[in-house]
């Protein structure tokens, strides 16, 4: 997998991080929101393309140390920000605000960290 890939995709989500931050704390930055919300949606499909080429790899036979450790870690990198910033409507079928900012730049350092984890398995 490549380094360079991984390491702007995980500087991104930290960038991604700090601005939800910033604008869940500051009244001033609230404009940044929509860009946040886009920014994570980004991070998380980029995040996805890396598991995804981690997957295949596998597939055809590479073999890092711990293969279900690899696995584990291509699978959260998906999976912990799908749980975190999906949200259900109700049983009334109205319609719910969107997970808080500080639980964007929850998950966006979340799948920062299992990149890094990732690609330190391979």
């Amino acid at each position: 997998m490549s380094w360079l890939f991984t390491i702007v995709v995980i500087t991104f989500a930290g960038v991604i991080a700090v601005l939800a931050v910033t604008a869940a704390s500051s009244a001033a930055m609230a404009p940044l929101e929509p860009i946040t919300r886009h920014g994570m949606k980004v991070a998380h499909a980029a995040g996805a393309v890396i598991a995804l080429v981690a997957g295949l790899k596998l597939l055809q036979g590479h073999q890092p140390d711990e293969v279900w450790i690899s696995a584990g870690y291509a699978i959260a990198v998906v999976g912990v920000p799908l749980i975190l910033l999906t949200r259900v409507p109700d049983e009334d079928q109205e319609a719910v605000e969107p997970p808080s900012l500080w639980v964007v730049a929850i998950a966006a350092v979340t799948m920062a960290v299992l990149l890094l984890r990732l690609q330190q398995t391979w």
